[in-house]
């Protein structure tokens, strides 16, 4: 077992911050970002792919976990798309 914390803080008036943690599981790589304590976000499975596959390498965990993270700081819904897989060199089935 192993895990990656990327700390990436955004300062408001409340002074909260968003936190990617990249972990590593039986099946392969997965990410979570917090705000505080709070999960926002808990990814086992690649986004937008057909069945349940997993992240293969950290990195592409990561990859995906700091695009989520950007599109949740500029207030985006974050939603991944195939072409922003393939754009990162995600590695998955089709």
């Amino acid at each position: 077992f192993s895990m990656f914390i990327y700390k990436q803080k955004e300062m408001s008036k409340f002074n909260t911050g968003l936190e990617l943690v990249v972990k590593e599981n039986k099946y392969g790589w997965s990410y979570e970002i917090f705000e505080g304590d709070k999960i926002l976000v808990r990814q086992e499975i690649i986004p937008g792919v057909s069945g349940k596959q997993y992240f293969k390498t950290k990195q592409d965990a990561k990859k995906i976990g700091l695009l989520v993270l950007n599109k949740l700081r500029r207030n985006e819904r974050p939603i991944i798309t195939l072409k922003e897989l393939q754009e990162k060199s995600i590695s998955y089935k089709e």
